[in-house]
This record gives structure tokens, C-alpha cells and sequence, in this order.
């Protein structure tokens, strides 16, 4: 499955609040590191 998100997620709120919680859920895993 491809997504990309920064293609829509400037006009599309339902896309930019998942490529949120993508780098969100990114950033708390390199915490875990």
C-alpha cells in the first residue's frame, strides 16, 4: 500500500490529522530506541 499524504494533506484535514499521528507515533518510537 502506497499513501501520500503530502500530496492532499494542505487541503484535506482528515489527511493531515493522520499524517500526524503517523509522526507522532514516528517520533515516540525513536523515543523507545
Amino acid at each position: 500500500v502506497q499513501w501520500h499524504p503530502e500530496a492532499t494533506a494542505v487541503t484535506d484535514e482528515a489527511q493531515q490529522r493522520l499524517f500526524d499521528a503517523l509522526v507522532a507515533a514516528c517520533e515516540r518510537m525513536g523515543d523507545e530506541a
